[in-house]
């Protein structure tokens, strides 16, 4: 039960890691009088919500591990 769990919390982690650094926004543009301004987030608050989503993934992941183990503990009690 241990490793597949950890197994999916690990790989929830990462891929949600990957898809943080994809996916937040580093930088703010705004309008104004018909032109633009773009203001860069601070490096620790951009790491902050990478971090924030690897950690909500790492969660999904473990309940997913703890699914799988449950899956699979149905059918080998169905075999036996």
């Amino acid at each position: 039960m241990e490793k597949s769990i950890r197994k999916g919390s690990i790989y929830g982690f990462l891929i949600s890691l990957a898809l943080g650094i994809l996916l937040v926004d580093y930088k703010i543009t705004t309008g104004f009088n018909g032109g633009y301004t773009t203001e860069y987030v601070p490096v620790f608050e951009y790491i902050m919500s990478i971090l924030r989503y690897s950690v909500l993934g790492a969660l999904a992941g473990m309940v997913a591990g703890w699914g799988v183990f449950i899956k699979k503990k149905k059918v080998n009690e169905q075999n036996t």
